[in-house]
């Protein structure tokens, strides 16, 4: 029976089977109580485990991405499949650091919303751009 992942190294990679709860970036550590530094090791202790009738326990170290990260790691892979113009991924994140940095001056009354439309305006125009792009693309 497969363990519903595919892996790389001990990283999860690609997720077959959602009901044992794997994300990718999932990062195996443990198998059964024992460290695992190689994705050989991972492999023969569940193939131990199997053949020893044993249930397989692993403990995984999962990182929390960003949403900002994410968001990059996006806006990067639609950029490096595109022929079209697009905006400059690092020019579309200074405008949302911008406005991750503004935030809390307009909800403490410093800066008044209207003060960002121009900043929220562009991003959005930014946002559009690339989205267009990879629709147009067909990427989802």
């Amino acid at each position: 029976a497969s363990l519903g992942v595919d892996i790389e190294g001990l990283e999860v990679t690609g997720v077959t089977d959602q009901s044992f709860g794997w994300t990718v970036g999932d990062t195996m550590t443990t198998i059964n109580g024992a460290e695992v530094f190689t994705q050989e090791k991972a492999v023969a202790k569940v193939k131990q485990a199997r053949a020893d009738n044993q249930p397989i326990t692993i403990i995984v170290r999962r990182l929390v991405r960003s949403p900002f990260v994410t968001l990059e790691r996006s806006l990067r892979s639609v950029y490096e499949d595109s022929d079209r113009p697009l905006p400059e991924i690092d020019d579309v994140m200074k405008r949302v650091a911008s406005l991750r940095s503004y935030a809390p001056l307009v909800s403490d009354g410093v800066v008044q919303v209207s003060e960002l439309k121009a900043n929220v305006d562009g991003l959005v125009s930014d946002l559009d751009k690339y989205a267009a792009d990879e629709k147009a693309s067909g990427s989802t």
